[in-house]
């Protein structure tokens, strides 16, 4: 019995209402990609077309998105209908090992200026946007290890021309001006 593999295609099952839909229109997508037994994929072939399959795409969905709404809440406003579109491309790749909620965010950050940077999506505010929350991100979750080395550091600090910023500081450089990009983002309002 292959249970590994079993447990994999249903996951993939999961992930990708694309790949479902597909399986149960031609079983032979199942077997090139799958080692499975012949009950394993009967069973995955009648799991396909179940209504239970909905629920578990959406709630596959909302546990990936909610990281990175935790995290970039100004971002995906900011994206408005174009959202689901970039959502849909980000997940459309491998599901990564690790889902935590920075690195998960890290990567769609990532990923967004990519795109921007490609053409494929045309909101110059959003550069600003996510980097102004990743940002927040970092100071949010900074280990307090952390806070207490820089101090000390900057405390012992024998050469005057360095400077050493205080952990609670991050420095920006904004394309668009940050005061009404951020009160337009945070108020709900178009960003400009």
């Amino acid at each position: 019995m292959s249970l590994p593999e079993f447990q994999r295609a249903l996951t993939d099952f999961v992930a990708s209402p694309e790949l479902c839909r597909a399986a149960a229109a031609d079983a032979s997508r199942l077997t090139g990609e799958y080692d499975l037994t012949e009950r394993e994929l009967k069973r995955l072939l009648h799991s396909a077309p179940q209504p239970g399959m909905k629920v578990c795409w959406s709630l596959h969905r909302a546990n990936r998105f909610g990281p990175l709404h935790a995290i970039l809440p100004l971002t995906c406003r900011a994206l408005g209908p174009h959202l689901r579109r970039e959502l849909d491309a980000f997940w459309n790749g491998e599901l990564p090992e690790d889902v935590q909620f920075k690195s998960q965010a890290g990567r769609f950050a990532s990923f967004l200026r990519r795109r921007l940077s490609e053409g494929r999506l045309d909101l110059p505010v959003l550069n600003d946007l996510v980097s102004f929350e990743l940002a927040m991100a970092e100071l949010r979750f900074m280990p307090q290890r952390q806070i207490r080395e820089t101090l000390v550091r900057a405390e012992t600090l024998v050469d005057a021309t360095t400077l050493i910023l205080h952990p609670f500081i991050r420095l920006l450089l904004f394309q668009h001006d940050p005061e009404r990009l951020l009160a337009s983002a945070i108020g709900e309002r178009p960003v400009p």
